[in-house]
């Protein structure tokens, strides 16, 4: 009577055979197809390849083919558990998963092996991986034979030895995606690790043996990489370790620390990256110690870093609300100040020195060739500045990616100074039909904050203003379109207003600027906004001059006898010495003002930017 063979009994993926390992769905004529069966009770096997038909040493059965429809005796064979195979099984291609081409070892404390990755390569540059904890060791303690699977089994970082050995050096950690990006560092003299199975699969537990360490996080450039180290991040610092996350801005997609050595990345210029992104960390954690209360006796004992100026004077780090009528030039004004910081040059031609660094800059309405036609415009001749302004016409939602988006931008650029987003309406997309109106608006805002705090830098969004403007006699930042929130909820807000006699004003004030105004007027020559002859931060501006001549004769004054002489007010007097110390006119020595060489040539010359004053 012939046999009946059940579903259950073929060779499948989940298990394959136990002689040729070898199972019934996979491709014909690739020396890989298996079509024979279990025996119903588990303690026969039939296999259906030719050159398995000898003695098999590891399985401990005689192995048979099946010729026909004739069935051999069944063979009395090992009882074994259907995920056990021997210790060479994996060595080459394997259940179809391709060609072996590294295995890692994770290893205890003392040394002793814990499990195994195995790294496949796949057609089309592809790979895939598996694990296996051994189940039996010969003599000298060596792994005979595997499971493949981690049942039982306690997870450890990688190269979980090292880590030990090393804590007493108090040498530093870095922690990447993957087994073989920890052995490029290590091939560098570094000491590294990951957690076992990659990207997603961290656990807490790790994090217990690097407490207390310095640990460099490097992510792959990828998504899913970032969100990864992100976790990792949290976990570590949870943990007492100090987790600060190295993002190689050269990468290509999808690239890691391996990718970056073998293009030519030295340990030296790892160093220099790790060392910059130390620095800011140190920064960041001095920020986060939250101090809830003080009295004021101990609060004149601090002392505070200065407020940090993008724009002096006129933009802080922080969040700006940047707003104005369309059509009036507030882009052109935009583009311009990122132009300015990306260069470390100068704005409205020459009377304002602007501190060099990275600028992120989102024109959401604009197209490329826009953008190229007005920044030749505003600056005719390349710079290398140029390289660290980047542009971006499209990009997520502020809450859709959007927020990721920048941070991700600061984290990569560590001389990140401004973000401008334009325009507001854009980036934050159409409010839901249940919008909470203010608290939404200033929620907005207060999301973007810590990531202000956190790197220093300064967001600018370009919005717009009410067609009715402010009202007669209204406060001109009333004029903002929009819930007060946004005016509220920002550290700054400048509005670039046009008034009925065609004078163009930016008036602006914040937390931490004094409210003030510079007039401004359009150069159809330069393509910019020029400061107007009429003021005050204008080197030509009469009361500048006056001030220099009285100072030129009176020599140093300190600002209330210099107000007494001008007959100004304190006030006016204090901001206007100010600006003149700022653009290079005045010299400032303990309280008092003078001009520099106290002559009244000198005092002269000094009425006019000089090449290369600033």
């Amino acid at each position: 009577m012939t046999a009946t063979v059940t579903r259950e009994q073929r060779y499948r993926r989940e298990h394959p055979c136990p002689i040729c390992h070898g199972w019934e769905s996979q491709a014909r004529g690739k020396g890989l197809r298996c079509t024979g069966y279990l025996a119903e009770d588990g303690t026969a096997a039939f296999c259906s390849r030719e050159e398995s038909d000898v003695w098999s040493e590891s399985a401990q059965c005689w192995v048979h083919k099946i010729e026909g429809n004739a069935l051999p005796p069944p063979v009395r064979i090992k009882r074994i558990r259907r995920d056990e195979i021997p210790a060479d099984a994996l060595e080459g291609p394997s259940e179809g998963l391709g060609t072996l081409v590294a295995t890692y070892e994770y290893q205890d404390v003392d040394g002793s092996v814990l499990f195994q990755a195995l790294r496949y390569a796949l057609p089309g540059g592809k790979k895939t991986f598996r694990q296996r904890r051994p189940i039996a060791w010969d003599a000298e303690g060596a792994p005979t034979r595997w499971a493949r699977n981690l049942e039982g089994i306690r997870l450890v970082p990688y190269r979980l030895p090292e880590i030990v050995e090393t804590a007493a050096d108090d040498l530093a950690v870095f922690v990447v995606e993957g087994e073989k990006d920890v052995e490029t560092l290590r091939s560098l003299g570094l000491v590294a690790t990951c957690n076992p199975m990659g990207a997603g699969k961290w656990q807490e537990t790790y994090a217990e043996y690097l407490t207390s360490r310095t640990c460099y996080l490097i992510p792959d450039n990828d998504e899913a990489g970032r969100r990864h180290m992100k976790e990792v991040q949290a976990s570590l610092i949870a943990a007492g370790a100090r987790a600060i996350m190295v993002a190689i801005g050269t990468l290509g997609e999808k690239g890691d620390v391996t990718d970056w050595v073998a293009a030519g990345g030295t340990t030296a210029q790892l160093a220099k990256m790790c060392a910059v992104e130390e620095e800011r960390y140190e920064r960041a954690r001095l920020r986060r110690v939250v101090v809830e209360q003080m009295t004021v006796a101990e609060l004149r004992e601090q002392r505070y870093e200065d407020v940090r100026w993008i724009i002096p004077g006129i933009l802080p780090e922080g969040s700006t609300l940047f707003a104005g009528k369309p059509k009036v030039g507030k882009s052109w004004l935009a583009l311009d100040m990122a132009l300015a910081v990306a260069r470390g040059g100068t704005l409205f031609d020459g009377n304002l020195r602007i501190e060099q660094g990275d600028v992120l800059y989102l024109a959401l309405e604009d197209t490329f060739r826009r953008l190229k036609s007005r920044i030749e415009r505003l600056a005719r001749d390349p710079h290398p500045g140029d390289a660290n302004l980047t542009l971006r016409i499209v990009s997520p939602k502020l809450g859709d990616g959007g927020l990721d988006l920048i941070e991700e931008y600061c984290i990569t650029h560590a001389r990140a100074r401004a973000i401008f987003v334009d325009t507001l309406g854009v980036f934050r997309g159409a409010p839901g039909k249940n919008s909470g109106g203010y608290l939404e608006d200033y929620a907005i805002f207060q999301t973007l904050k810590p990531i202000a705090d956190l790197y220093n830098v300064a967001f600018v969004f370009v919005t717009h203003t009410r067609k009715s403007g402010a009202g007669e006699g209204g406060d001109m930042f009333d004029a903002v379109l929009g819930s007060t929130a946004q005016t509220g909820g920002t550290d700054t807000t400048m509005i670039l207003d046009r008034d009925k006699d065609g004078k163009v004003t930016l008036y602006y004030r914040g937390r931490d600027v004094e409210e003030d105004k510079v007039r401004l007027v359009w150069d159809d020559e330069a393509t910019k906004w020029l400061l107007s002859p009429d003021d005050a931060r204008n080197p030509l501006h009469p009361t500048r001059q006056h001030f220099l001549d009285v100072l030129a004769d009176a020599g140093p004054l300190t600002p209330a006898q210099l107000a007494e002489r001008t007959g100004q007010k304190p006030g006016t007097t204090r901001s206007t010495l100010k600006r003149m110390l700022e653009s290079g006119q005045l010299v400032k020595r303990a309280d008092c003002y003078e001009v520099p060489g106290n002559t009244r040539e000198n005092a002269n010359n000094r009425t006019r930017p000089t090449p290369g004053m600033f």
